[in-house]
């Protein structure tokens, strides 16, 4: 059956509509709106953008994501010209329950836009309600899958796990024989990781590859450094959330691991940072190239940690740039409309960097590798890599 929005039009939001042109005319009598005057020709009042956010109770990167869009969402309110609306949803149940929260929001809520979770498993429900409802969706979802969907309006802001790979045994092998362990969680979220870093292994020369699944009670390691190093492993990826990622590199420390531990972008945090301990040092990372907009970036870190009083890390960002774009795009005539089509040059400045996508909707980006060094990710240098 097919799912329909509710497009009703909330009084009190004409209401206040209302209020604020009469209060653009008030000001330009006095001669008080200046240049903001020339910013409302052609537009009689300034929408809000209603955002759904799926958020599943036990998402591992769960205060992240929900630091990053409430962020966004204050910050875009507060500028008066790209208002917003947030609502959230995700509840604990059967396989199918995040589905229903999602086709919520869009019927009783009535929102523009969906942001997907970390999460594979709530992501794809997601995209299945989006598929019927043709409301758009931005993922924060790194599983390959989610960009072979068939989802036209679906636009996944963050990097995918075979790109990271690819990155990682690229620039860490340099041509070496090299022997990688992946530790990876149980069950559906491991078999996505394992079967996109065997697609990036594959492509790269010279590698061999393994996985070995880290179990259900990620806090509870029962052994796991012991599975792993029985291996024989050169280098350690560590594919798993943050603290629990952390706990593992420092086991593998503890157990006299000597060679290079390396895991995805979200790594990148400071949950992560204060987890592992001394075993942070050398830990490297692939993160996306932020060439065009420092200056942001600083800006964001500053007003995060000022809302916040801890580091911003790379979900944040992700996520504060997900509501960022989808207002943006909502506001486009040209993408507000279904099928949701993007220009091929359309191409966007977020906190995260330049922002373009492919025709599957997969950011365009490049990767750079970082390594722990002092609490911090710094650019790997090529003398580091022995």
């Amino acid at each position: 059956m097919m799912l329909r929005r509710n497009a009703i039009v909330s009084p009190i939001g004409r209401k206040a509509a209302g209020l604020f042109v009469k209060m653009v005319i008030v000001w330009a009598a006095l001669g008080l709106a200046g240049d903001f005057q020339v910013s409302l020709l052609g537009s009689a009042e300034i929408p809000k953008v209603k955002i759904g956010l799926l958020l599943p109770p036990d998402e591992p990167q769960g205060r992240a994501v929900l630091e990053g869009v409430l962020l966004a969402r204050d910050h875009a309110n507060a500028s008066g010209t790209n208002a917003v609306e947030v609502f959230i949803r995700g509840r604990d149940g059967q396989w199918g329950a995040d589905g229903v929260e999602a086709a919520r929001m869009i019927i009783d809520d009535a929102v523009d836009g969906l942001i997907a979770p970390p999460d594979g498993a709530a992501t794809h429900l997601a995209l299945q309600v989006s598929g019927r409802t043709q409301v758009p969706v931005v993922s924060l979802c790194p599983d390959g899958s989610i960009g072979r969907t068939g989802v036209p309006w679906n636009l996944r802001l963050v990097a995918c796990t075979e790109d990271e790979g690819r990155t990682l045994f690229q620039g860490i092998g340099a041509g070496a024989a090299i022997h990688y362990v992946a530790i990876v969680p149980r069950g559906r979220a491991g078999r996505e990781i394992s079967s996109d870093l065997a697609r990036a292994a594959r492509d790269s020369k010279a590698i061999s590859f393994q996985t070995v699944e880290a179990g259900v009670n990620l806090t509870n390691l029962n052994g796991l450094e012991a599975r792993v190093l029985e291996k024989g492993p050169r280098v350690v990826l560590l594919w798993l959330p943050p603290k629990p990622a952390g706990a593992v590199a420092k086991a593998l420390r503890e157990r006299g691991f000597k060679g290079l531990l390396a895991g995805p972008c979200y790594l990148n945090s400071e949950e992560f940072i204060q987890s592992a301990g001394n075993a942070f040092e050398g830990v490297i990372v692939p993160c996306v190239a932020n060439e065009t907009n420092q200056g942001g970036v600083e800006k964001f870190k500053d007003s995060f940690r000022l809302q916040w009083h801890h580091e911003a890390d790379e979900i944040s960002v992700m996520s504060y740039d997900a509501v960022m774009l989808l207002s943006c795009l909502m506001r486009r005539v040209d993408f507000r409309s279904p099928p949701h089509r993007l220009p091929e040059d359309f191409c966007w400045t977020g906190v995260s960097g330049l922002v373009r996508f492919n025709r599957d909707g997969n950011r365009k980006v490049r990767l750079s590798l970082m390594q722990g060094h002092n609490r911090a990710f710094r650019p790997f240098q090529s003398a580091q890599r022995d």
